[in-house]
């Protein structure tokens, strides 16, 4: 293998012969020699360098040859395991999930381009209630309202019951899930009041944590429904309406009077529909009701 290698010539910069070594001539009073003749003739007649230059053209072995190779190949590859070192451990890219403000966000991991929502939408409780199960045993119920049809979120909440002095008898905390735009229905099963009557029921709503998504139609629907007051049983027809499996339904009935009061409730879920799948679902009662109710609301929520 010939490696090529430059040639370096050296220099010798000539001495220099001052103005006063020039003699003047006895005839036409000429300088006989010029300055620069003079040093021209002082560098031409100067003995050369000992070493003029440097050069190597020799051919390399190839026993160095590889080992510059094998230094060469050792160094990339030092440097790619370098690089993806520091990529993997110590770089990390701007996302939506990286504990910092950046991108476009408006706060941390949040706004912007990020689906989380920095600020959660005025959710409400509407119409709470306790309808009566037992003697001492209650169901708390209420309509939850999202107001953000393009934001789904997860909002913990706190019921509170109070007798007719409006002294605090138990309170109850849990979570609902809210789907864009939602109406969802609220129901904390059996609380036990003991000898005491709620006469007033309060839901606190606590700040949630939402993300923006689009509303999808409901894969369940009910088809009808037939209420019998001396059997204290409402059956139901419901239907999976998609061509795909639908898992865990939970179906809430809340039951109203003529004056629009919710007067009782139930709830019952279904594990799972097959495709196209129809169903019958029944609610029960203990006890007789208090009146006839007029309207009956059934909300079959599937959560995806």
């Amino acid at each position: 293998m010939n490696v090529p290698f430059w040639c370096f010539d050296a220099v010798e910069t000539p001495d220099s012969i001052p103005n006063s070594a020039v003699k003047r001539g006895s005839g036409d009073d000429t300088l006989l020699g010029k300055v620069a003749r003079r040093q021209d003739g002082a560098f031409i007649n100067k003995n050369p360098p000992e070493m003029a230059g440097f050069c190597y053209d020799r051919e390399m072995p190839w026993s160095t040859t590889r080992q510059i190779l094998f230094a060469l190949g050792a160094l990339v590859i030092l440097i790619g395991v370098s690089l993806g070192v520091y990529f993997s451990v110590f770089y990390k890219p701007a996302s939506c999930f990286d504990g910092q403000q950046n991108q476009d966000e408006i706060g941390v991991d949040c706004g912007g381009s990020c689906n989380l929502l920095c600020e959660a939408p005025n959710v409400t409780a509407l119409s709470p209630r306790a309808v009566r199960v037992a003697p001492g045993v209650y169901h708390a119920t209420a309509l939850i309202k999202n107001p953000d049809t393009q934001a789904q979120g997860v909002v913990p909440y706190e019921v509170s019951l109070f007798d007719s002095e409006n002294i605090l008898i138990t309170t109850r905390k849990g979570e609902i899930i809210l789907l864009p735009g939602d109406l969802a229905p609220l129901f904390e099963a059996n609380i036990v009041t003991g000898e005491r009557v709620p006469a007033r029921a309060f839901v606190d709503i606590r700040n949630g944590s939402f993300s923006k998504t689009e509303r999808e139609a409901s894969p369940v629907r009910v088809l009808s429904f037939n209420l019998n007051e001396e059997s204290l049983r409402l059956t139901a027809t419901i239907e999976n309406q998609t061509v795909f499996p639908v898992n865990d339904i939970t179906i809430i009935a809340f039951l109203y009077n003529d004056t629009e009061l919710r007067i009782n409730a139930s709830q019952t879920r279904v594990d799972s529909l097959d495709p196209r799948e129809r169903r019958e679902i029944v609610f029960t009662w203990q006890e007789p009701f208090s009146e006839s109710p007029t309207r009956i609301d059934i909300f079959p929520r599937v959560i995806p």
